[in-house]
């Protein structure tokens, strides 16, 4: 099983979430707008304007530029 702290998920707004969020509804795990980054053996990482997490899927890029201060 993946441990939540290792894993980001990015939404089309640009916000970087864990999945246990309050803000992200369950079925957003799943769809195609949103991107799911295993980062095993690392932490959530700092996202901001100068330290971005970028991630390619399929052809498609999803950038985040901001963490969920939530999260």
């Amino acid at each position: 099983m993946e441990d939540a702290r290792q894993i980001v998920l990015i939404s089309p707004t640009g916000y970087a979430h864990h999945p246990g969020c309050h803000h992200i509804s369950p079925e957003y795990l799943e769809h195609p707008a949103w991107a799911k980054i295993a980062l095993p053996g690392i932490p959530f990482p700092t996202v901001d304007e100068q330290r971005p997490v970028t991630v390619t899927i399929g052809g498609r890029t999803w950038t985040a530029t901001r963490r969920c201060p939530d999260c």
